[in-house]
């Protein structure tokens, strides 16, 4: 049977550095890369070594940081979004995580929070 494809922006293979978290500590922090990204959302990978960590559920709320380079005329910056999890995979030895976005802002790298 075929899947139905239920996206409705074009996705684009970008990998970007990627910390996710969740605003009511829901689930630990997670650090890792984008695998694909579109205006709604994004898919993630997260580095190796979960286990033993408590890991996100799609319904979970999540904030995300994602590390946008620089030029040689412009500051490297970060997008920080609010959205949610949508989606989780487990294959191949890896996990991939999909978010949606709600909502997000640009800021300086150096202002970024880091979560722990």
């Amino acid at each position: 049977m075929l899947e139905h494809d239920q996206r409705r922006n074009p996705r684009f293979d970008v990998q970007l550095p990627c910390q996710i978290w969740s605003p009511f500590r829901a689930f630990d922090s997670l650090a890792g890369l984008t695998l694909n990204m579109s205006r709604a959302g994004l898919l993630f990978s997260p580095d190796l070594g979960v286990e033993g960590r408590v890991l996100p559920e799609a319904g979970h709320a999540v904030r995300v940081t994602l590390q946008l380079p620089g030029t040689e005329l412009e500051q490297a910056r970060c997008v920080e979004c609010l959205g949610r999890i949508v989606r989780l995979e487990d294959r191949d030895n890896s996990r991939r995580i999909a978010l949606e976005f709600r909502r997000y802002h640009f800021t300086d790298r150096g202002r970024s929070p880091r979560r722990g």
